[in-house]
């Protein structure tokens, strides 16, 4: 066999650096956006008497705790390319199922299995649409945005449902050692997902699709399954979210879920997780995830309306997405 040429050796080496240098400025991201957390609460602490106690972080880690869930499958989601904007819808059907069939007396875990199960399904189903039959990913979730929002309405006669047994609101309001069972539940979620997109095949996998989804195909990677495996995943964990949302409310909201995935992609985007694809951490997101958090709560507390709150975050995605854009043309 021929050895190396130089060529291929500087290219190899090229690769090499460029592979560091992408680690090193995703963990740049990531550090820095931790130092805007931290600034940011020292600004909301001057601002806001008593903002630095422990109540507030408990307060925003437990409303954090929703959306972080669905924040683990809407980075491998959008790392693989794709996005999905049919999550908040999912959350409220799942809600609204689960505690339905409690009320018509499924056992807890048999509803709460189910629940899941369904939620897994709407996901196969969006993958199989965006894979198989190559319909753009924004128009499928779209779609079903509509239909899962509509499924809700039409199963609960667009009322709450509240008859069920009150041991389900463990998921929701239930503690483990002081702490929240939704926080421990997404700390869980967020150790998993983890596991899966850097320490098996299939989060390489995950990877090699969002960045070059022909070439993945040509070097053996089931493309079409591993798009299809995220959409499961993520809108598996959007019902897991819903169930637990409707634990916290004590009640069953088919209207619960509106505008939790721009929340849920302005963590994953300020996260450092680039809507082009194939680059992304679940540090990040867990950072953004409360970036967004604590962003929610000081506005709140200093009485900035909601509808501004919303014109925030907003901006706060279309400035990260910029920033995106300026450091992959940098590297």
């Amino acid at each position: 066999m021929a050895s190396p040429t130089p060529n291929h050796e500087a290219a190899g080496r090229a690769t090499g650096q460029g592979r560091r240098l992408g680690h090193e400025v995703l963990r740049s991201q990531e550090l820095w956006l931790f130092v805007t957390l931290v600034a940011m609460c020292a600004v909301f602490s001057v601002r806001v008497p008593g903002f630095l106690e422990l109540a507030t972080f408990r307060n925003v880690a437990l409303q954090s705790a929703v959306e972080g869930i669905i924040a683990v499958g809407m980075t491998l989601v959008i790392i693989s390319g794709g996005i999905d904007l049919s999550v908040g819808s999912v959350l409220g059907a799942a809600g609204v199922t689960a505690t339905l069939m409690m009320a018509r007396g499924v056992p807890v875990a048999v509803a709460v299995a189910c629940t899941l199960a369904l939620g897994a399904l709407v996901g196969c189903f969006n993958g199989f649409l965006v894979a198989w039959v190559r319909i753009p990913p924004f128009i499928v979730t779209l779609a079903m945005l509509s239909m899962a929002r509509g499924y809700a309405m039409l199963l609960t006669n667009s009322r709450t449902v509240k008859d069920y047994p009150r041991s389900f609101n463990w998921l929701g309001s239930g503690t483990v050692a002081g702490l929240p069972a939704p926080v421990w539940l997404m700390g869980a979620v967020f150790a998993g997902g983890y596991v899966v997109l850097r320490h098996t095949r299939f989060g390489r996998h995950v990877y090699a699709v969002g960045g070059n989804a022909e070439a993945a195909r040509l070097a053996g990677v089931p493309v079409r399954r591993t798009i299809v495996g995220v959409y499961c995943l993520l809108s598996a964990l959007a019902a897991l979210a819903g169930m637990i949302n409707a634990g916290r409310l004590g009640a069953g909201d088919p209207t619960e879920g509106k505008e939790a995935e721009l929340h849920v992609i302005a963590a994953v985007v300020l996260g450092g997780t680039s809507l082009m694809g194939g680059e992304g951490s679940l540090l990040g997101t867990l950072i953004g995830a409360f970036v967004i958090g604590f962003l929610h709560k000081g506005l709140g507390l200093q009485g900035v309306d909601y509808f501004w709150q919303l014109v925030i975050i907003g901006t706060v995605i279309l400035a990260a997405v910029a920033l995106n854009q300026v450091r992959r043309r940098l590297r």
